[in-house]
């Protein structure tokens, strides 16, 4: 089936292209180089009751709106696999709110008690792509087949908010297949208010691994509400591993009870956290912000940051955790580039079973600023992690928590302060001389640099060595030997040959 027009306008209605055969359902086709819209709970839908694929829905526009809980969707319910969901866009692509029956977005997925796999979803935008009130990009399975690959990519930014808005992938409580992959790509993501970018599974299947890249500002705010995130999950108590989590930005803050995390609550291992960051890392308040946890059986994923600079203040962390009494924690490994700086942060990793194991905490930094802060890798009945500084010098408030055997540069009695940036000027901070103060001859002292060569005045003045040098002084006063009425005037001059 193909759709062609100009500035197309689905309101309360459906385009269907169900499947009930054996064959391949074939392709559903939607084009307009102007504007789609779905609004009241339309729905562009194709989906498989049989034995056959379901059909393919492919929609190129202008730009597209899908709100008031309209959906894309593909879907299977029998035999065979749900039919991959292309969209592409030359500018925007908004999605927001929700409708009576359900969210408005672009889905696919598998039915409980299916055997087929979800489709992929494949959404680009040449523009921004906005996603707010609820509104979802996702593939499910809750059946035996595996949920399907997403991946949105966006020239524009990438601005998500609310509870409930999400790109996911996920294999519900009934599921046996694993949860799909998750990669987005934009030029600037803003996560705010329980948004999130998330593969997880609650059946016995894995987790899928989740990247999320930026050649710009990555911003997770929650502004107190819980839910915002970047995480990959595994939380039946049957479940597979939980996915790894990716992420790639120029900058990074994550903030107002935002997280990058992963998780386990069954046997499988939790996924590896892995943070890749061109300049500062900010992390300002109550965290933990970067954390990789086990309350099942399995052991807690690793967590590997790297950046210019990272700033934990305010109560924030970055964590690795296991709660039973098998599990062993990840490690922690930090690369900083320039400086690392905790102000009340804690990095840690923490084992709360019986006979689970510690993890180690690796820092490379140059630069370590430690006030009224802690770094701990600690077990209560297993072995504690061990703490390796592989460079670097730290500086250290008394009231901070570290490692007997860091590098310690300073301890500090009290707290650091930081300086002001405000500069005072040069006629603030220079003292003239006595005699220039009083009005009395000065005195002078000349070095004779290589002749006819001046000092330059923004290099280092070197040290002046006098031994085997010619060297004289004159005195105003060498010619009368009677004492002066009062100072001197002297000078010594350096005569420095040319090497």
């Amino acid at each position: 089936m193909f759709i062609s027009s100009e500035a197309l306008t689905i309101d309360a209605s459906e385009i269907n292209a169900d499947h009930f055969g054996s064959g391949a359902g074939g392709t559903l086709a939607l084009r307009d180089d102007s504007q789609i819209s779905l609004t009241n709970a339309a729905m562009v839908h194709a989906a498989n009751f049989g034995a056959g694929d379901s059909a393919v829905i492919n929609l190129i526009a202008g730009s597209l709106t899908i709100t008031g809980g309209a959906q894309i969707a593909a879907n299977t319910a029998g035999l065979a696999n749900a039919g991959n969901v292309a969209v592409t866009v030359t500018n925007a692509i908004t999605l927001s709110g929700m409708g009576p029956n359900g969210s408005s977005g672009i889905t696919a997925s598998a039915t409980r008690g299916s055997i087929g796999h979800a489709g992929t979803l494949t959404l680009g935008a040449g523009g921004a792509i906005t996603i707010l009130g609820g509104a979802q990009i996702a593939s499910t399975t809750a059946g035996r087949g595996n949920g399907g690959i997403v991946q949105v990519t966006a020239q524009g930014p990438l601005t998500m908010s609310d509870s409930g808005s999400a790109i996911i992938a996920s294999a519900t409580s009934t599921a046996n297949g694993n949860a799909g992959s998750v990669t987005v790509d934009a030029p600037q993501i803003t996560l705010t208010t329980g948004a999130e970018i998330a593969s997880t599974t609650a059946g016995t299947g894995a987790g899928g691994p989740v990247t999320v890249m930026t050649s710009g500002a990555m911003v997770l705010d929650g502004m107190g509400v819980s839910g915002t995130q970047i995480a990959a999950s595994a939380t039946g108590r049957q479940s597979g591993a939980g996915g790894s989590v990716t992420v790639a930005a120029d900058n990074l803050t994550v903030e107002g009870g935002a997280r990058i995390a992963s998780s386990t609550a069954g046997p499988g291992k939790g996924g590896d956290v892995d943070i890749a960051v061109v300049s500062d890392i900010v992390l300002p308040d109550a965290g933990p912000q970067i954390t990789a946890m086990s309350t099942g059986s399995g052991d807690a994923g690793s967590i590997s940051v790297s950046a210019f600079r990272l700033q934990l203040s305010n109560g924030a962390a970055i964590s690795t955790e296991a709660e039973t009494s098998t599990a062993s924690g990840g490690n922690i490994t930090l690369k900083v580039g320039d400086l690392l700086y905790l102000n009340n942060g804690e990095i840690t990793t923490s084992v709360k079973g019986e006979t689970g194991n510690g993890a180690n905490i690796t820092i490379d930094a140059p630069l370590l600023i430690s006030d009224h802060s802690a770094i701990i890798a600690q077990a209560i009945q297993g072995h504690g992690g061990n703490f390796m500084d592989v460079s670097g010098v730290f500086a250290v408030s008394a009231d901070s928590i570290l490692p007997v055997d860091v590098n310690v540069l300073s301890a500090i009695n009290g707290a650091l302060v930081v300086l002001s940036s405000e500069l005072r000027s040069a006629a603030q901070v220079l003292r003239n001389s006595c005699a220039a103060l009083g009005g009395r001859p000065r005195s002078s002292l000349v070095g004779a640099g290589p002749i006819g060569v001046p000092q330059n005045p923004d290099a280092t003045l070197p040290s002046l060595y006098l031994g085997g040098r010619d060297r004289t002084t004159r005195s105003a006063a060498v010619h009368d030997p009677r004492p002066a009425a009062g100072p001197l005037r002297a000078s010594l001059d350096l005569t420095l040959p040319c090497e």
